[in-house]
């Protein structure tokens, strides 16, 4: 089971060395695995940053992650910018992206929730 936790205790900067007041500890059967770093508006949110450990990868973690903040800001749109090696995860989520796709420079994207 996959859960997000408000990082009050700085568990993301003592774990993945960055942490910011919009930051979520994602947890797999009660072991950090990720953070996701995501601030909700009125009509949009804006997803900074997610990072799930090495070892956890390629278990559809971030996905379930990213679906769940979609599932629950629905009529809203999430938007971010995407790394070069990221771009097909978040196309499987259904992303248009803003401008021409680039592998060496973050691309805009957008998803309808």
């Amino acid at each position: 089971m996959i859960k997000l936790y408000k990082d009050i205790y700085g568990e993301a900067l003592q774990y993945f060395g960055v942490s910011t007041p919009t930051a979520f500890i994602i947890k797999c059967n009660d072991i950090i695995v990720g953070m996701v770093d995501y601030e909700e508006y009125e009509d949009y949110v804006k997803i900074f940053y997610i990072r799930i450990e090495d070892v956890y990868r390629r278990q559809g973690i971030a996905k379930r992650v990213i679906e769940s903040i979609i599932s629950n800001n629905k009529g809203k749109y999430l938007y971010g910018d995407s790394l070069p090696g990221a771009l097909e995860f978040w196309r499987s989520l259904g992303a248009e992206f803003d401008e021409e796709e680039d592998e060496e420079y973050l691309t805009p994207f957008h998803i309808n929730c």
